[in-house]
Formats: C-alpha cells, sequence, structure tokens
C-alpha cells in the first residue's frame, strides 16, 4: 500500500468560499429572484387579462340570451283562479259496475 505525503496532495478548503465565489452566488441570487418576480408578474397580466375578455364574452352572451328570451316571451293579461276543480276517477266506479 501506498501512502502519499501531504507534499503531493493540494488541501481544499470546502468550509469557507473565497468573497469570489459568495459574491457570484449573490450576483446569481439576485438575478434569479428578479427574472423570476418579472416571469410572475407577466404570467400574472395575462392571465388577468385572459379572465377579464372571457368574463366580458360570458357576460355579452348571457345579455344576448336573455333578450333573445324577452322577445320571445308572450306578454298576455291573466287572471288567477283561488278555487279549481278536482277531477274525478271514474275507473274505480266503472270497473265496479262491470262486475
Amino acid at each position: 500500500m501506498v501512502v502519499l505525503g501531504g507534499a503531493f496532495m493540494k488541501q481544499v478548503n470546502y468550509l469557507q468560499p473565497s468573497w469570489a465565489t459568495r459574491l457570484g452566488a449573490a450576483l446569481a441570487l439576485i438575478v434569479t429572484l428578479t427574472v423570476g418576480a418579472l416571469l410572475a408578474f407577466v404570467f400574472f397580466a395575462v392571465a388577468a387579462a385572459g379572465a377579464v375578455v372571457l368574463g366580458g364574452w360570458l357576460w355579452w352572451q348571457v345579455r344576448r340570451l336573455r333578450r333573445q328570451a324577452e322577445s320571445e316571451f308572450i306578454k298576455a293579461d291573466y287572471t288567477v283562479e283561488t278555487e279549481y276543480e278536482l277531477l274525478e276517477d271514474h275507473s274505480r266506479r266503472d270497473a265496479g259496475s262491470k262486475r
């Protein structure tokens, strides 16, 4: 088994990043958050505009159908009768007399 001494191996310190690495990570984070916020704003604006257009179209269709239904409705005078005649079931009486 061959063991290399410390002179042949370069020791890398992974616990303490350099200032350049920290600065690059901070800039990358800022750019990522900025682009993400802008994209979210654009997507929200497109969704809001689509909702307004769809809502307007639905409102217009309901308005058109309501006007069409009002124009086809028969308007006439009417009276409400509170007394009414009951219909009698003559089938039982007829069936009993046939026996």
